[in-house]
């Protein structure tokens, strides 16, 4: 009887680690609960590949159902293989280990017919059988050949059955001088005391098969899944001393998973517009119901729409679908070491992913450093993908993250700059080294987190705050204000003050900011008339800086009408806002006049907040107040 052969199937495997949130109050993390069905019952065939130092070892499993005498699979590998008994131990325990590392994360990432012999069998000339051995319920034969004829023959002859227009794919794997590992069920161990006729095996688990080779590169023979025809979900671990990946299958996900995160975009801020909207309904409606005027538009209301854009233009990594790797030792993983002795004693990295693919789709996957693959995605669309990888990466990744930001292109130096920005990564040794040269790169990025690396000193040693000076003048709002909040926090700050309160006089606005900003955080001493020029400038900061220096604990002003005044001209309503609050403490004709004009002011919330500054203070209805023409 012919053979139908299942032929291992896989793909590049990625432990998905979520990224953590925070928030306030306490969170008491789920007890871990493994799920068997999804890692062990779900994929028709499971691998773990173990690569290092030119050695790979495979351990692989497949599920099947169907007459015994009908199993027949057929492994090929680059090179001469030994052959032993697998265990499902190993899957268990890689499935518990992943599955747990991912919950962390989230929490703070078949023997049919004897096989020829060399004695009953007589080999063609073309292929030799290497080896034929019982390996625990299979039987095995290691084979060599240089011919394809010669090989369909053998095949054939010992009843697996590969179909004609598929033996291209054989014939492939003969010319880059494969060998091949022919499995069958033995029926002794399945079936003992049972005759050897075809019985049906339960679905579920057979037992996995371990072979071992020598290899220069970690490889995975997927093409020859191909013959059967039919579509195959696989799950694999690949064990490495590095993290590796398929480029080919990783760069084939992206798209998708873009496409996904847009989606999830999109949705995040309709949802946001829908909650916001259903808010300003439901404050409405109890302003209404106590005989309340109606709020006009919020001041800040461009300023929520601004967000919601960029929520919409800012793709959201969900955790399921990020490329993401663990590290585990022989301690993690007790099972496997006793079944590949040679994870002991060290750390490895560890990939997971299960995959479903079409017969059209299957070649030889072909396993390779992934960090510099991440590191060439920066500076695409795709590169948040690459920073969630790398950031499970951990600090293993610092010295592709440093060579990124040599490179040419801005957006790849802002992304590597954006994952560098973390306490794990600030406080490196590598890093600090390079941190001072960064401070004058071109990516504002760069300089921010250059910044916040310098502050983070080992041993917390005093930060140097001279070289951070004159980044208060830089063109760039955060790279000012990160600037301004690590020289605050230094020591040295107080010994420096006559530099910051000469930058009061800069005739660059943003630079007089960024001083106020640090007299404020390191409470240095101020002469009220250094604060009324503020009043003039028109950013938000400036005015809510220099006017609480003002304002006491009841929310007054200690300001004059005259005072207030600028505030009242300011371009920006926050300004205006206020002047208007300190008018109405006032209440007096001065005040009145000057209020006035505001009752007919561009922005909606002023000029609500003038009618009602006008009404307290006239004790008139300004509520239905036209503007004049």
């Amino acid at each position: 009887m012919k053979t139908i052969m299942p032929v291992l199937v896989s793909v590049i495997s990625l432990v998905l680690v979520p990224v953590i949130g925070r928030a306030d109050g306490v969170f008491v993390a789920p007890k871990f609960v493994w799920d068997k069905h999804k890692d062990i019952n779900e994929p028709t065939q499971k691998a773990i590949i173990v690569f290092d130092a030119g050695q790979e070892d495979l351990i692989l499993q497949v599920k099947y159902e169907g007459p015994v005498g009908q199993f027949g699979w057929l492994i090929p590998v680059p090179n001469l293989p030994t052959i032993q008994e697998g265990s499902m131990k190993c899957f268990y325990e890689l499935s518990k280990f992943t599955q747990k590392k991912k919950l962390d994360a989230q929490w703070e990432q078949y023997k049919s017919a004897a096989l020829g012999t060399a004695d009953d069998q007589p080999a063609e000339p073309s292929v030799k059988v290497l080896e034929i051995k019982t390996v625990g319920a299979y039987e095995t034969a290691v084979l060599e050949a240089n011919d394809s004829s010669a090989l369909e023959k053998w095949l054939n002859d010992n009843h697996f059955y590969i179909p004609p227009d598929k033996f291209d794919v054989i014939a492939g794997y003969i010319k880059e001088h494969y060998y091949f590992v022919a499995v069958k069920i033995n029926f002794s161990k399945w079936f003992p005391g049972l005759p050897s006729t075809p019985d049906k095996l339960a679905a579920g688990e057979l037992n996995p098969l371990q072979i071992h080779f020598a290899s220069d590169r970690c490889v995975f023979p997927l093409r020859i899944s191909s013959i059967n025809g039919t579509p195959s979900e696989v799950q694999f671990y690949v064990l490495a001393s590095e993290p590796l990946l398929e480029q080919v299958l990783y760069e084939k996900q992206l798209p998708l998973i873009y496409s996904n995160d847009m989606a999830r975009a999109e949705s995040y801020a309709q949802k946001r517009e829908q909650l916001l909207a259903q808010m300003d309904a439901k404050t409405e409606e109890m302003r209404k119901k106590r005989g309340l005027p109606s709020i006009p538009p919020s001041l800040y209301d461009n300023d929520q729409e601004q967000l919601n854009q960029s929520i919409r233009e800012t793709p959201i990594l969900d955790p399921d679908e990020a490329l993401q790797f663990a590290k585990a030792t022989d301690v993690d993983l007790p099972e496997c070491t006793r079944e590949i002795p040679r994870l002991a004693r060290r750390s490895w990295w560890i990939a997971k992913d299960t995959w479903t693919f079409q017969p059209a789709d299957m070649y030889d996957l072909d396993f390779g450093p992934a960090l510099p693959v991440f590191a060439e995605t920066l500076g695409s669309k795709y590169g948040y993908i690459a920073l969630g990888a790398m950031n499970s990466v951990g600090v293993d990744a610092i010295p592709i993250l440093i060579a990124a930001m040599q490179s040419p292109n801005r957006m790849a130096r802002a992304d590597a700059a954006s994952i560098l920005d973390q306490q794990i990564y600030t406080s490196d040794p590598q890093i600090q080294a390079v941190a001072l040269s960064w401070l004058t790169n071109a990516e504002p990025k760069v300089r921010r987190m250059a910044i916040y690396v310098l502050a983070d000193k080992p041993g917390k040693k005093p930060v140097d705050i001279m070289p951070l000076v004159p980044l208060l003048s830089d063109k760039d709002a955060d790279v000012r204000e990160a600037a301004a909040w690590v020289i605050s926090h230094s020591p040295d700050a107080g010994k420096n003050a006559p530099i910051f309160h000469k930058m009061l006089l800069d005739p660059n606005p943003a630079v007089r900011i960024s001083a106020l900003r640090v007299i404020q955080l390191t409470s240095l001493p101020i002469d009220h008339s250094e604060l009324l020029p503020f009043f003039k400038i028109p950013d938000r900061r400036a005015i809510g800086i220099s006017t609480a220096y003002f304002g006491n604990a009841n929310g007054h002003y200690d300001l004059t009408d005259e005072q207030a005044i600028p505030l009242l001209q300011n371009a920006e309503p926050v300004g205006r806002l206020i002047g208007l609050r300190i008018l109405g403490q006032h209440a007096d004709a001065r005040a009145i006049e000057l209020a006035c004009p505001l009752l007919n002011d561009t922005n909606p919330a002023v000029k609500y907040a003038a009618k009602e500054t006008m009404q307290k203070m006239t004790g008139q209805d300004f509520m239905n107040y036209l503007p004049t023409q």
